[in-house]
């Protein structure tokens, strides 16, 4: 990650890329740079996050809890790192930003990743949605088979099925009074 340089609380960013939860890593790309490193220049510290991708053994739930355990991770080491945890935002896109949504409305008990890092808050003030999805009822899952989306071994052939993924993993299932502001950004142009 980038740090802040002076001794104030650093606000911080987390940089979550796309995707489509299969591909991908923490690595800057090129057209983010500059608004990241703008950013940094005005004193935030930016965590890049190398979450689980998706795979036969990973269901959608683990980059969830990857993605909460590191905004825990901020808070537990808010002293080490001199972290201002009342200025916590997550910039994902695509996919990033879906899992970005999904730990910051989700509650404190949900998707629990690393039991040290749960007593921990997951709470952040703000996330930028670029281009992720908010309702996955649309999305088409060919792609993927139904290990993926869930350990319920659920069939995406099934309306009762894309009923249950869209009310458990899409991010307006969890929107509620005590959601972090969000700005979403989606355009042709």
């Amino acid at each position: 990650f980038f740090s802040n340089l002076d001794d104030s609380p650093s606000s911080v960013i987390i940089y979550l890329h796309g995707g489509a939860w299969i591909y991908g890593n923490n690595a800057i790309p090129v057209g983010m740079e500059p608004i990241l490193e703008a950013f940094n220049d005005k004193g935030y510290t930016i965590i890049s996050l190398s979450y689980e991708l998706l795979s036969d053994n990973i269901d959608i739930s683990k980059p969830i809890s990857d993605v909460k355990d590191l905004v825990r991770w901020i808070y537990k080491n808010k002293e080490i790192y001199n972290f201002d945890t009342d200025d916590i935002g997550i910039l994902g896109v695509s996919s990033g930003a879906h899992l970005g949504m999904m730990a910051s409305y989700s509650n404190e008990e949900d998707f629990i990743g690393d039991i040290e890092l749960s007593k921990y808050p997951s709470k952040v003030s703000y996330v930028i949605d670029a281009f992720g999805p908010t309702e996955l009822n649309n999305l088409d899952f060919n792609f993927l088979n139904s290990d993926l989306i869930s350990s319920k071994k659920i069939s995406l052939n099934d309306v009762n099925s894309i009923n249950l993924i869209n009310s458990v993993y899409s991010p307006l299932s969890y929107i509620s009074d005590n959601s972090p502001k969000t700005l979403i950004i989606h355009s042709k142009e």
